[in-house]
């Protein structure tokens, strides 16, 4: 994070941006690449187990939600 105090000129702020931009989109490339690798695996190995698992039961630790009384009583 830049701020006016460290007087950082506008082109190093511009090409950081340009260069974060070229990270994330081979981030996102590889993570599309690792998911067509895992999603081709045969059998139960963990990596495809991860991916397709979702949890059972009821998640602990949630705020019940408010209803319409509470929000508009205080």
């Amino acid at each position: 994070m830049t701020s006016k105090l460290l007087k950082v000129r506008n082109e190093v702020i511009r090409k950081k941006k340009e260069v974060t931009q070229i990270i994330l989109e081979r981030m996102g490339n590889n993570m599309l690449k690792w998911y067509g690798h895992v999603a081709c695996v045969k059998g139960h190995r963990w990596p495809k187990g991860i991916m397709t698992w979702s949890p059972e039961g009821r998640r602990g630790g949630r705020r019940p939600e408010a209803k319409w009384e509470r929000k508009w009583r205080g």
